[in-house]
Parts: C-alpha cells; structure tokens; sequence
C-alpha cells in the first residue's frame, strides 16, 4: 500500500451472514469476505471486516469510511452511516436503468419490493417472506414434500396477493430480482 492512499469498507450484516467490502480509492475492489452466522452477531460481523482487511493488505487507520447495510446495520461498528438493503439495490437499479422499475430483495428474513424512477421511490413495502424464515416454517428437517411446497406457495400467495395491487405490471418498465440467502 503507498502512502496517501485511502479506502472505504462496506459492511452488510444479514440475517445470516456478515459480509465485508474493502474498496481504494478509484473504487477497485481490494479485499471481500463472508461470515455465516446462525444469528445476527457483532462478532460474525467483526471477523467479516477483520478478514476483508487482511485480504486487501489494508490497516484499519486507513478506511475513510465505513458504510452499512443490511438487518443488523445499525450494529456495525464504526459505520459513518447506513441504509437499507432495498435502498442499495434501488440504487443500483437506477444507475444502470434510469427510467421506471421494480427491485425485490428476497432475504433470509423478509423481501422488499421498491417501485421507482431514477433515485425517487414511489412505492416500497416489506413483507415476512423471507428464504430462511419460509424454510424453517415449511420444510422442516429439510423435508421437501409436494404437501409442504403447497402449504409454502398458499401461504406466500396470501402474503403478497397487496402486492399485485401496489406493483401492477403497467407501472414499471424492468424489474431487477437479487436474493442474498438460499
């Protein structure tokens, strides 16, 4: 690392995993790393960005800014500040499509669907479907059954039914899907 160089860490501390950016300058990508974690944990996320850090050959004096995303934001240490999961890919989405679109966010614990035109949001809703939450609700023990896949899809249906209403297909041009836990 030469001297005067600084750098800025994002942070996105999940349901499930923490995970850690190390990003110079110039925004080149210099360290990553990913923690599982059974629960939210300051430790899982201290690890994160302590591994992130060895990975990019950076001290921790030098990181400008740390920013912070995810369930567990506000529990990342030293984050100057922190936005939510959906915000970031809204972002994101706007950067590469301008005009109108949807971003759904399908995370372990919940999904968001944000409805927008470049950075303004028109429409964002959270619902308790989330990939882990739905797992260890409907498929105990990981068992895959046709009755237990019925039982899922019913009851998703049933909590997102509001969003056809909210998200109709006239009103968006593009809808960009991401999903941080499987």
């Amino acid at each position: 690392m030469t001297a005067g160089n600084w750098f800025v860490m994002g942070v996105d501390l999940g349901s499930t995993t923490a995970k850690a950016t190390v990003v110079d300058q110039d925004g080149a990508l210099r360290g990553a790393s990913v923690v599982q974690m059974g629960a939210v944990s300051r430790d899982a996320v201290v690890r994160a960005m302590e591994q992130a850090l060895s990975e990019a050959d950076v001290d921790y004096e030098n990181i400008r800014r740390i920013v912070s995303t995810g369930y567990g934001r506000k529990l990342v240490p030293g984050a100057a500040r922190s936005f939510t999961e959906i915000t970031c890919h809204a972002r994101g989405a706007a950067a590469l499509h301008p005009g109108v679109r949807l971003v759904i966010d399908i995370g372990g614990r919940s999904t968001e669907l944000i409805l927008g035109q470049r950075l303004e949001a028109s429409v964002t809703e959270s619902y308790r479907v989330g990939s882990v939450a739905w797992s260890m609700k409907y498929f105990r023990n990981g068992q895959l059954t046709a009755g237990a896949f019925e039982r899922a899809e019913i009851a998703a249906k049933a909590i997102l039914d509001e969003a056809l209403a909210l998200y109709p297909r006239h009103a968006w041009d593009v809808a960009y899907g991401s999903s941080g836990t499987v």
